[in-house]
């Protein structure tokens, strides 16, 4: 019979979850502050808070192309005593009854030297990271998954 180690499971580690991350979803972001160009002020994100700045409206040039945005968020804060600067690049979608509904393009960089750009509602800020990326960027799951 196999030991407590058999099978494939015994090198098995669990990834990262969402639910230990700090998380920033725009939608929230956004029913507090208007995207309005220059607008500053503070913002909490779990155990820190940080300072942010709006460039609105803003064009991200990148790969040779240009995509028109509805802001530029630039956040501020501290992580483990270093000052980290991180950018978000907003985009938004007509939702119902004349509302927007707001995206936030993933800022990291893959292996390739491209930026990921991926479109989300919500980016993470896992424990051991600087900077607030996509779930896949990340790799993480959620808990109700493991």
């Amino acid at each position: 019979m196999g030991g407590i180690f058999s099978g494939r499971w015994g090198s098995y580690k669990k990834k990262q979850t969402v639910e230990s991350c700090y998380k920033l979803n725009i939608n929230d972001f956004c029913r507090v502050v208007s995207l309005n160009n220059g607008e500053k002020g503070t913002f909490y994100g779990g155990n820190f808070k940080g300072r942010f700045e709006i460039t609105a409206p803003y064009t991200l040039q990148t790969q040779g192309k240009e995509i028109p945005l509805d802001a530029l968020i630039t956040l501020y804060y501290d992580i483990n005593g270093e000052r980290v600067i991180s950018p978000l690049y907003v985009s938004s979608s007509p939702a119902y009854f004349g509302n927007k509904r707001y995206w936030v393009l993933c800022p990291a960089y893959k292996k390739n030297g491209r930026i990921c750009l991926k479109r989300s509602y919500k980016l993470y800020l896992p424990k051991n990271a600087k900077y607030f990326c996509c779930r896949e960027c990340y790799g993480l799951t959620y808990k109700s998954v493991q």
